[in-house]
């Protein structure tokens, strides 16, 4: 029936939205950090949910989980059920004598545009990972590329941030990168992780924009088939491999 005033922060605090400026009027917000509300998440298939190819390969450099190769000589890269709070499954590589990579290449808008990454800006990658035995470093690293595993053109996202080092229990790892100028031959932005030397365990991989990283957008499952759909698609009934 009257005004009512709301107090807002004058100080950035987790989980708090809105904010004011000198004037005390209400900023507009347009996101978490910078990025959208939903879908920021520039990975497919970031909770590895989708396994439409089946559920253990021995193929390196083959996609199993949706939108994830894994690489290596004598690589067997499964699906686990060993995973954090709140996730369905991992993606377990098994170590045999060879380092091990996984990693999915994200499709560009157009050859030669980034959209919506901005040169100069920043991206955070996001992911939660373990090993069965020690501890093992890793490198986490993005690159422009014009196909999947080749170096010809790349243009490489710079960090300061350390890389992970994993242990025997499931952590949440963050590296910010910024953002090169894309080539204009290249298609995608091809994210890794590799130098993986003992048998390790990764789920809940996340890129977006800005230089902070949210919590893991879990997006359903029907959401997530459909975009991996565009990539590969079976005739067959999800579960059922022939």
């Amino acid at each position: 029936s009257s005004d009512r005033t709301v107090k807002l922060p004058s100080t950035d605090v987790d989980g708090v939205l809105t904010t004011k400026d000198s004037s005390n009027s209400l900023q507009a917000v347009s996101g978490v950090s910078g990025s959208a509300f939903s879908n920021r998440n520039l990975l497919i298939n970031g909770g590895l949910l989708v396994w439409q190819r089946g559920t253990s390969s021995t193929t390196d450099g083959a996609y199993q989980c949706d939108r994830f190769w894994g690489a290596g000589t004598n690589i067997t890269y499964a699906r686990s059920t060993d995973t954090p709070a709140g996730f369905k499954y991992s993606a377990k590589l098994t170590y045999n004598a060879n380092d091990l990579a996984i990693g999915q290449p994200i499709e560009l808008c157009a050859t030669g545009s980034s959209q919506p990454m901005v040169a100069g800006n920043t991206v955070t990658l996001s992911f939660y990972g373990k090993v069965d035995s020690g501890t093992e470093a890793v490198t986490c690293s993005i690159r422009f590329r014009d196909s999947k595993f080749s170096s010809s053109n790349q243009v490489a996202f710079t960090s300061t941030d350390s890389n992970p080092t994993l242990t025997t229990s499931w952590q949440r790892f963050t590296k910010t990168f910024t953002i090169p100028t894309v080539g204009g031959t290249n298609t995608m932005a091809a994210f890794e992780v590799a130098g993986i030397g003992r048998t390790a365990y990764f789920t809940g991989f996340q890129i977006e924009l800005g230089s902070e990283a949210t919590d893991f957008e879990h997006r359903s499952f029907g959401d997530e088939l459909h975009r991996s759909q565009r990539y590969y698609y079976h005739s067959y009934n999800y579960g059922v491999y022939p």
